[in-house]
């Protein structure tokens, strides 16, 4: 017997062809219920195939069963959780008293019989079929929903949040961080990124500073001002200009396509340590 599980598009299904030596004898193939794994559907197969054998009149001195399914295999010889379909699977070997041998075997590799039973796996998981068995869906795919539940009030909550508005420039959307979570970045971006830092406009807002002006005399010192328009970090900011425009043709680029492009983020990185802008306490 050669069994199979396939999965397409959130649906599942198995399959099965049993052979003998004047050739194909049996085929048969189950939809499962959605949300149900690769792993169920490969767990449902053999679990299938078992209890064909056992229906089989005379009775064989031996069934051997296929899988290309590795996991499923071992699951079925030693995992010790009880979980369907492989509880019943353990239940249904033992016995049989070594009457029924599981094989693995590699698929996609022009074996006929497991080509068979993936063609009869995507036919039951596309197909109108009753399910087979009230097999529940795996704790993986709660895991997995609760996941995007949490994702999505955190994204909500984000992008509604009156607070953090300079972070929320350079990060309009949580998966936006995605470019820096790998990334071990200085202090000094770090503070700029979140606007807690030595600008003015931000020490005049927590009463650390007299003015907000900055010290080049044209406008408030913000973040904006501080990376863009400054005259005085003109010189340290011409590489970061020169790859802005070769990548965006921009300049200003929006404050998102900074941490969003890699060579403009590092070129990023560059000009603010460059500056030293919050490295001197001159510039407090």
């Amino acid at each position: 017997m050669y069994t199979d599980g396939s999965v397409i598009s959130g649906c599942t299904g198995y399959g099965l062809v049993v052979v003998n030596s004047s050739g194909i004898v049996a085929t048969c193939r189950g939809k499962l219920p959605n949300q149900c794994s690769i792993f169920q559907a490969e767990g449902q197969a053999i679990l299938q195939a078992i209890r064909f054998a056992l229906t089989i009149v005379p009775k064989p001195s031996f069934v051997e069963i296929f899988s290309d399914s590795r996991a499923a295999l071992i699951a079925s010889l030693t995992s010790e959780r009880v979980t369907s379909p492989f509880h019943d699977v353990r239940t249904l070997l033992l016995s049989l008293h070594n009457q029924v041998q599981l094989f693995w075997i590699a698929g996609h590799r022009g074996h006929l019989g497991n080509e068979i039973a993936d063609l009869l796996a995507k036919q039951g998981a596309l197909g109108p079929g009753t399910f087979t068995d009230a097999l529940p869906p795996p704790a993986s795919s709660f895991r997995l929903q609760v996941r995007q539940s949490v994702r999505e009030m955190w994204a909500s909550r984000w992008a509604e949040s009156p607070k953090a508005s300079t972070t929320r420039a350079f990060f309009p959307s949580i998966s936006s961080t995605k470019s820096i979570l790998q990334l071990e970045l200085p202090f000094q971006v770090v503070q700029l990124l979140t606007g807690h830092c030595r600008l003015r406009s931000y020490l005049f807002k927590i009463a650390c500073a007299p003015s907000p002006i900055c010290l080049c005399g044209t406008n408030d010192e913000t973040t904006e001002h501080f990376i863009f328009y400054c005259k005085l970090f003109n010189p340290a900011r011409l590489k970061f200009k020169e790859i802005s425009l070769r990548l965006c043709n921009l300049w200003p680029p929006p404050l998102d396509d900074i941490v969003r492009l890699k060579p403009l983020f590092t070129a990023f990185i560059a000009f603010v340590l460059k500056s030293k802008r919050f490295d001197q306490q001159i510039f407090s």
